[in-house]
């Protein structure tokens, strides 16, 4: 059995994203051959290449993601919603399209090397999309989500897919980046319109539209994640929410409150 000889060397890194990776393994590997190592010898060096490979992409891709979100602008919001509340108020918000999200990360990506491309599928009538971003040294992470078919307004079965998986693409790129588009997109959803057995009685003292739990527990998430991230507070995050038309009840508040 051949002893190998290890000899200290300087190390190579490289300078941008699309150059090779020069290992140390490697050196060892090719001085292994010169020496006539055996099959269980190069093996074993071939998975420390390996595992060498891997942990450099996997620091180049983080390296890369924090350099993205440093140089990340500010998306743009060019589209606008409105609809009635419940309480026959009127609600309009402002909200950042995925075509806006792409335009504006797209050129700060490709200058780190960073790519993203989309999966999904449809399973009796749920949804599901992950995003994988990925670096070009080979690692990649990804964020996935799921939910139904958009039922609102007069879409059909086609429809109904497209908007949730537009809806789903969005919220999983802004996330497999770390990114958020603004805190009006906190509520950005379009809550149904009030069927005529639900309207209220005009002679009769309105009583306080609140959410729904369904609703509530839909857009919790992001709430939370709104709180914990130090855009929000919990108090003025309720009062933001109950801005926008509807109240919240007492257990739903507390369940807000209760965020460290």
């Amino acid at each position: 059995m051949n002893n190998i000889t290890v000899i200290d060397s300087e190390t190579k890194t490289p300078t941008d994203h699309t150059a090779p990776v020069v290992a140390e393994p490697s050196r060892l590997i090719e001085l292994a051959i010169t020496q006539n190592a055996d099959i269980g010898k190069l093996e074993r060096l071939m998975d420390l290449q390996e595992r060498w490979n891997n942990d450099q992409s996997k620091k180049a891709f983080y390296q890369a993601v924090a350099n993205f979100q440093s140089e990340m602008p500010l998306i743009h919001k060019s589209k606008t919603a409105s609809f009635a509340t419940r309480n026959g108020g009127q609600m309009t918000y402002s909200y950042a399209s995925i075509d806006d999200i792409v335009k504006a990360v797209n050129p700060v990506l490709h200058r780190h090397g960073l790519s993203y491309r989309f999966e999904q599928t449809l399973i009796q009538g749920v949804v599901s999309v992950s995003c994988i971003l990925t670096h070009a040294l080979g690692h990649c992470e990804s964020c996935t989500m799921t939910g139904g078919l958009d039922q609102s307004g007069n879409k059909n079965a086609l429809q109904q897919i497209a908007s949730s998986t537009t809806y789903l693409k969005k919220y999983t790129l802004t996330n497999v980046l770390g990114v958020a588009t603004s805190d009006d997109d906190i509520d950005g959803f379009q809550p149904c319109e009030p069927s005529s057995s639900q309207e209220q009685n005009t002679s009769q003292p309105a009583l306080p539209d609140y959410y729904e739990q369904d609703d509530f527990n839909r857009m919790l998430p992001n709430w939370l994640k709104a709180i914990q991230s130090g855009k929000k507070t919990p108090d003025t995050l309720i009062t933001f929410v109950e801005s926008k038309g509807r109240k919240l009840t007492e257990e739903q508040k507390a369940r807000i409150q209760g965020v460290k």
